[in-house]
């Protein structure tokens, strides 16, 4: 398997659990607010990412609104749409490009695509996990959404 399919491999997965999740929160008649919050953060940062490597940005006004579980799936969606037709449109060695941003507070960086992509998943799973811990202190049980588990689904 080559970077590329691999990346688009755990972008399939990263979409596969941030919808657990939303499924699992949509499911509850009052889900901890933090958790709502918690997931549409993962929607706002994974739509800011793949704007800037747009060079677009216009998600970066609207950072510290406030998200509905409905507004949430449908940014969830349109960011693993967007990562998937991204990655679809360059090469194995375009993951290599090095992409010039500016973080939230303006400051400029540069970092390869691969690096990128991976820290977008990373960060992703982190945010999942903090909500998996907070339904756990609300005696709520969360999702399975262990890699392993997902693999063996998809591959059976």
């Amino acid at each position: 398997m080559n970077l590329k399919d691999f990346f688009l491999k755990q972008l399939e997965y990263n979409d596969a659990m941030n919808l657990t999740q939303l499924g699992r929160l949509k499911e509850l008649e009052n889900p901890p607010h933090e958790c709502v919050e918690l997931l549409a953060h993962i929607a706002k940062a994974e739509l800011l990412w793949l704007e800037r490597l747009y060079g677009t940005e216009t998600i970066k006004k609207h950072f510290l609104d406030k998200w509905s579980l409905a507004e949430t799936e449908d940014h969830l969606h349109d960011s693993h749409q967007g990562w998937l037709s991204y990655l679809n449109e360059i090469d194995e060695d375009g993951l290599n490009k090095i992409i010039t941003y500016k973080n939230l507070k303006g400051d400029e960086f540069r970092n390869n695509l691969y690096d990128i992509i991976f820290h977008v998943i990373n960060h992703s799973t982190h945010h999942r996990a903090q909500i998996s811990k907070i339904l756990r202190q609300h005696d709520i049980a969360p999702p399975v959404m262990d890699y392993i588990n997902y693999v063996r689904e998809v591959n059976s």
